[in-house]
């Protein structure tokens, strides 16, 4: 049986663990981000000059069960460019894999999610880790939605997430 993976989503000074997140909204609050309502009442406002920045997002792959030797060569991507006036920055980068210190989110343009995500598969490990046996993650990738002047409200995107498994 292949090995099972969850994504999971990190906030707050605390470092809060929010498991197995099925889906996830970029916010103007450090929250966990899964629910449609925390959404809707935490937008990013457009600016009339400039850009605004979403919290970062902190997130980490990690194996759940299955049967496998090991899970390596972590990256991922999103399934378009999220449009007009937006940008999807990350920490991971091709030919130097993302395993960031934990840091509370900030809300200002981010250091550390500083590459432009990708829209197709990288192909390459961008991010650290290799997981042996279930309840083993990945190291942190960052990511970060800036919101520009010329913005328009609304983008869905799929972020599809890959790894090489050895069973």
């Amino acid at each position: 049986m292949a090995a099972t993976v969850a994504i999971n989503e990190y906030f707050s000074a605390g470092e809060t663990k929010s498991a197995a997140i099925a889906k996830g909204h970029f916010l103007n609050i450090d929250a966990a981000s899964t629910s449609d309502a925390v959404r809707d009442a935490n937008p990013i406002p457009v600016p009339a000059t400039g850009s605004n920045y979403s919290y970062e997002k902190w997130h980490k792959l990690e194996a759940t069960g299955g049967t496998f030797t090991s899970l390596t060569d972590f990256r991922h991507y999103n399934s378009a460019a999220p449009g007009t006036g937006l940008a999807i920055e990350t920490s991971a980068q091709s030919g130097t894999p993302s395993d960031e210190t934990y840091n509370t989110p900030i809300n200002t343009n981010s250091a550390k999610a500083d590459t432009a995500m990708p829209t197709s598969d990288p192909a390459v490990k961008t991010i650290n880790g290799t997981l042996t046996a279930a309840t083993q993650e990945t190291g942190y990738v960052v990511t970060q939605l800036e919101v520009q002047s010329t913005a328009t409200a609304g983008f869905d995107l799929t972020c599809t997430w890959k790894w090489a498994e050895t069973v």
